[in-house]
């Protein structure tokens, strides 16, 4: 779908780029002169889904045309409401999205986000490395768990709570550079990590004179021990 969408968009700039018949400038170059004269669109926003309501499992998911959705645990009501656009799913609880997933096109498939069940994997962590949402996590977080978490479990699921707020290559990077230095990573310094701005120095020139530049990235090290 979206390379059908991708080509479709494409197709759409090069035939309005190109000269119509009986036309003084391409359509694309005419609609700008036009928009001048042309009246507001609708106040009222028009909406591309349709309103499904579906009933939550015992394991915190639905089902939508055979397809499996996980919905945050803490999700109160066993029924939720879904918007169902063409590429996508939104739940929602009194108007307000409470989790989002892309649109499944095949049959049998599952479309977990693991932060929907970090309270149940903080207290049952034996069951990460067998649930379905750990086999959707990146290749390059597996590993890591692989190589340093399997005898502290509930230490990684803390730091996928960071999932709420970066994505998993950002994550994955501040891991790595924790580990670049030794130190495996914990809640707390990769979240350090992941707030910290880059410094940035102005060059400083006068004749006769040089002064080497210093590397501001030594001071991360002492902001991960303190």
């Amino acid at each position: 779908m979206d390379e059908a969408n991708e080509f479709l968009a494409a197709k759409l700039v090069e035939i309005n780029s190109g000269h119509v018949n009986k036309r003084e400038l391409p359509p694309i170059e005419g609609l700008s002169q036009e928009r001048d004269y042309l009246i507001p669109l609708p106040s009222a926003e028009y909406n591309n889904y349709v309103i499904e309501k579906r009933m939550i499992s015992k394991y915190s998911m639905i089902s939508f045309e055979g397809n499996y959705y996980s919905v945050p645990e803490d999700h109160q009501s066993r029924s939720i409401t879904l918007k169902v656009y063409p590429q996508k799913i939104e739940m929602v609880d009194s108007d307000k999205v409470i989790a989002e997933h892309r649109r499944l096109n095949s049959k049998g498939e599952y479309s977990i986000e693991i932060t929907h069940y970090l309270t149940t994997l903080k207290r049952k962590p034996g069951a990460l490395a067998n649930s379905r949402a750990f086999t959707n996590l990146s290749e390059q977080l597996k590993t890591i768990f692989n190589d340093y978490y399997t005898k502290d479990v509930v230490k990684f699921v803390e730091i996928l709570e960071l999932l709420d707020n970066y994505g998993q290559e950002e994550i994955i990077r501040a891991m790595d550079k924790l580990l670049g230095y030794g130190i495996v990573p914990t809640y707390e310094t990769v979240k350090n990590v992941l707030e910290q701005k880059e410094i940035k120095h102005e060059e400083f020139e006068y004749p006769g004179i040089k002064i080497e530049v210093g590397d501001p990235q030594i001071y991360n090290i002492l902001a991960v021990h303190s």
